[in-house]
């Protein structure tokens, strides 16, 4: 998204009326809601506008278009931190990783949904009053919060599994983690919630970025498979025959899967037995054939229908970074094309049934070069 390119102006254009959505719910909508602080009503005006244009453009009923923007006012703004400066940087001791310029929202579309219109979600991170300081040094008071007073309102939100996970991936003393040495890496988002628009209502995700002393970067492979075995044991996912072995399986064996590195775990908030856990990972490989290989688990899923989905991500990936179409499969994206947009692809495993092909999702970055994937269980 990119609040400091927002705030400058260069969508100024849109916001005078050339984009093709005349947004009269979002105009109607706007002087119900009463000013609040500065910072409030800087992310209002400027992040609500973008989904009141995303749900018209989506097709999205007129009674989710007023619903959406009103829970984005009343549960998101006042969690979203300090406005831009005017010089672009967003003042406070905490910067969250969501976004390069440290606006702690980032949207995705789902496409090909069952409601057959592209589903609006985003991904947050909520900023606390005493983020980076030894009350919440990995800012995680503002998280919690927000996710108790969710499962107070919406009766569905289940936060079993994420309690047990904030209870597994991180260290618990504060005192330590304040402490200059007490890791190596400095202190930076560790949680954040997601929020699906559907047809049928809101539902959340919690995300985990695990911390513990004295770790130099990402959580290792072998802690996140400690914090997710015994919960998909509970699930009936034992041994080797599940979701989880045959993933270790790929990572451990397939020269494809053996760089890719795990930065960040979500989990539904729903009932264990219907929440789903989804491991995201990054490579430093770009090839389509590694992103193939990934979409396959390594050949193992084939068909008709694979292909097209395969040819289908080909494209948007070329068509995306402005790509020659004759680019080889088995070449790294160059870092003139990789600037211009990161595809996150998508490999899920359905519970109990191993992983499979699902849907894909994309979002604009304009950092290093690397490929990210998503796998679910």
């Amino acid at each position: 998204m990119g609040a400091v390119k927002e705030a400058n102006g260069t969508v100024a254009a849109k916001q005078n009326g050339s984009h093709a959505s005349d947004l009269q719910v979002w105009k109607r909508l706007v002087p119900c809601l009463p000013p609040r602080t500065a910072d409030c009503d800087f992310w209002w005006m400027l992040t609500g506008r973008h989904l009141a244009v995303m749900l018209e453009e989506a097709g999205a009923p007129v009674g989710e278009q007023y619903a959406t923007p009103t829970f984005h006012y009343h549960w998101v703004v006042l969690r979203m931190g300090p406005k831009p400066r005017v010089d672009g940087v967003i003042p406070g001791r905490w910067k969250s990783l969501l976004q390069v310029d440290g606006t702690s929202m980032e949207y995705s579309w789902k496409w090909n949904s069952s409601q057959g219109r592209p589903a609006i979600r985003y991904a947050m991170e909520p900023i606390g009053e005493h983020a980076g300081t030894r009350l919440d040094p990995l800012n995680q008071l503002a998280t919690w919060q927000a996710l108790h007073q969710l499962s107070q309102t919406f009766p569905k939100t289940n936060l079993e599994w994420t309690n047990r996970f904030f209870s597994t991936l991180f260290e618990h003393d504060n005192t330590k983690l304040a402490r200059k040495d007490a890791t190596i890496a400095k202190p930076t988002t560790s949680t954040g919630i997601g929020v699906d628009f559907g047809a049928n209502g809101m539902t959340f995700k919690t995300y985990f970025q695990g911390r513990k002393l004295n770790q130099p970067g990402f959580m290792p492979l072998e802690d996140w498979v400690a914090a997710m075995e015994p919960l998909l044991s509970e699930k009936g996912q034992r041994g080797t025959g599940g979701a989880l072995g045959a993933l270790m399986d790929f990572l451990n064996s397939n020269p494809h899967g053996q760089p890719l590195r795990p930065f960040s775990l979500a989990v539904d908030c729903v009932s264990p037995e219907k929440s789903r856990l989804k491991l995201y990972m990054n490579t430093p490989r770009t090839s389509f054939a590694f992103v193939r290989a990934i979409m396959t688990l390594g050949g193992r899923f084939s068909g008709d229908l694979v292909e097209k989905q395969l040819r289908d991500i080909r494209d948007l990936l070329y068509a995306v970074l402005g790509m020659p179409e004759d680019f080889p499969d088995d070449a790294e994206i160059e870092q003139a094309y990789h600037q211009k947009a990161l595809l996150a692809e998508t490999a899920s495993a359905a519970p109990g049934t191993g992983p499979g092909m699902s849907r894909r999702r994309s979002s604009s970055s304009s950092t290093r070069s690397h490929t990210r994937f998503r796998l679910l269980f």
